[in-house]
């Protein structure tokens, strides 16, 4: 089976960095058309300088909803429609447990549903009238196996996996897919950072802050931001044309429970 995105029409939130820019230049390389936002211009602004009309690029806050909302409803105004939406959500509050306000459980609440729903909410009409549209949602590992360096994101990322399956009973007869990606340790700027700041405080190598991180991965290293835009791109595929309300776990094996 031949897969091409040749001018499918293709939403990505939070696109510029990271997982996001990663899946937006994977679908721009196959020839979609590519929506995306992001809070900061410039990156923007080089996209749309760089692949013109194939792009739109807008500066949009994920934390503001009605800013979302505009967002994706110029995109679908613009383009007719869309055909997948990848909601790569904004990060949430990295606060301790026992440090957890009422007001940091709020704000990743926001990041992580919020987004979501304003998003998914305002592009759905649009979604249902296409032939095999998806969505695809960036969860985390931290969804099965909660991580106490992500104790917020661990406790309310377990829910996105509900979210897909409800979605899928509700909207399946239709045709439209929901699914779920659940990266792993990813190597993006903000995991180099953390290991870069990890380096300075211990005074040890970043190579050995890396190794330690891989030390219990059975692939024996960090995934890449192109590893999991493959899996986006594979579950938005008509390869997975019968895949629907799957979490899809890719961390090299790290979680070990079946």
């Amino acid at each position: 089976m031949e897969i091409s995105f040749k001018d499918k029409r293709v939403l990505v939130t939070a696109g510029t960095l990271g997982l996001g820019r990663a899946i937006v230049d994977l679908y721009l390389r196959d020839g979609a058309r590519v929506a995306l936002c992001a809070r900061s211009e410039d990156p923007l602004y080089e996209l749309e300088q760089r692949f013109g009309p194939q792009v739109i690029a807008r500066r949009a806050d994920l934390m503001d909803p009605d800013a979302t909302r505009e967002f994706v409803s110029d995109v679908v105004q613009e383009w007719q429609g869309l055909d997948h939406v990848i909601v790569n959500p904004p990060h949430s509050a990295r606060t301790p447990l026992s440090q957890l306000t009422l007001a940091d459980w709020q704000q990743s609440y926001d990041a992580i549903y919020r987004s979501m729903f304003a998003v998914v909410e305002t592009a759905l009409p649009s979604l249902l009238e296409q032939d095999r549209a998806s969505v695809v949602v960036i969860s985390s590992l931290a969804a099965i196996e909660p991580l106490d360096i992500m104790p917020a994101s661990s406790v309310l990322r377990g829910g996105i996996g509900a979210w897909v399956k409800l979605m899928t009973r509700e909207y399946g007869s239709r045709g439209l897919r929901f699914n779920a990606v659940e990266p792993g340790y990813i190597a993006t700027h903000i995991v180099q950072e953390g290991i870069s700041r990890t380096a300075r405080e211990t005074g040890r190598p970043p190579q050995e802050v890396i190794a330690g991180l891989a030390r219990p991965i059975p692939l024996q290293r960090l995934g890449t931001p192109e590893e999991i835009a493959q899996a986006v791109y594979f579950l938005t595929s008509d390869l997975a044309s019968y895949v629907t309300g799957v979490c899809l776990l890719v961390d090299g094996g790290l979680v070990r429970g079946v």
